[in-house]
């Protein structure tokens, strides 16, 4: 009785703790401080592609500060802007070879050459 008691007061701790910090990140994204906009950047990209659906759902405020924040946020954490899919790029082949094997999924290798950021390149 006192085990169960004692699991169900953590594991409410760690819901709150996780709303409270959600919270926090929101507060600071939409903030005029440019400090805790990226601090608050910072630490929704740490959280990973968990965070994914959260920061999506900001990215429709109707704040523009909000929105554009968030999305930015969307872009720290899958390497790429203006998509919708939970794909996320890996910069680093080793590091995707490491997921990859961990999550049971295949590699995509896309070598790029030239100059990207020209037209017609």
């Amino acid at each position: 009785m006192i085990m169960k008691t004692a699991t169900l007061v953590f594991t409410f701790t760690a819901i709150v703790s996780g709303s409270m910090a959600s919270e926090k990140i929101h507060d600071g994204l939409a903030s005029n401080d440019d400090a805790l906009v990226r601090q608050a950047i910072a630490d929704a990209a740490a959280k990973g592609p968990e965070f994914l659906p959260t920061l999506r759902e900001w990215a429709k405020s109707d704040d523009p500060r909000l929105n554009l924040r968030a999305r930015t946020c969307i872009g720290r954490i899958t390497g790429h802007w203006g998509s919708e899919t939970d794909l996320v790029w890996q910069r680093s082949f080793d590091d995707a070879v490491k997921l990859a094997m961990e999550q049971n999924r295949p590699i995509m290798l896309l070598q790029l050459f030239g100059k990207l950021d020209e037209e017609f390149c």
